[in-house]
């Protein structure tokens, strides 16, 4: 498993089959998937997007990714990039989430710079967005600190989506 990036407390590396007990705490918590639109809600559904993220490192060189603490080995969020939304292939969009025991901690800033920085140095790309449901106020007040502006709004499944852009030219 490749290792991606890493921080002075965390490292980011591609997921394997061996997360799928870490990932529960991540995936099958409802306040933790809130904003997601991700449909997950089982052990199978957990093997399903493992198996997509692993499709997606050899498809695109980039997904979806493990972020593990340092100290103690423990997979304790996922971040990642994703291409595309809905018709529009150029758009490249950022997104994490961390187990509720490791909120407030300053790691979502921590990662999110990080993958900026990869995306930027690494891929070579040129604008990043964030997509984030509206009521999704922390979210939204990290992007800001990071440097993103907002763009538009769209509805993808029956709800609002705020797209947040940052240049990296």
């Amino acid at each position: 498993m490749a290792q991606i990036t890493e921080t002075e407390r965390l490292f980011v590396r591609e997921f394997n089959m061996q997360d799928i007990e870490s990932l529960q705490i991540i995936l099958l918590n409802p306040e933790v998937m809130k904003y997601s639109f991700r449909n997950i809600n089982s052990i199978k559904d957990i093997e399903n997007y493992i198996e997509n993220c692993l499709n997606n490192y050899k498809k695109y060189g980039f997904g979806q990714w493990a972020v593990v603490d340092k100290k103690t080995l423990q997979l304790i969020g996922i971040c990642g990039l994703n291409s595309g939304f809905n018709d529009d292939n150029n758009i490249m969009h950022i997104n994490c989430r961390f187990a509720k025991p490791f909120w407030g901690k300053g790691f979502a800033n921590e990662i999110v710079k990080k993958i900026i920085e990869y995306a930027q140095n690494q891929l070579k790309i040129n604008k990043i967005y964030a997509l984030i449901e509206p009521e999704n106020l922390k979210s939204i007040a990290l992007i800001k600190r990071l440097g993103f502006n907002y763009e538009k709004s769209s509805i993808y499944k029956k709800r609002k989506l705020d797209f947040y852009f940052r240049s990296l030219c």
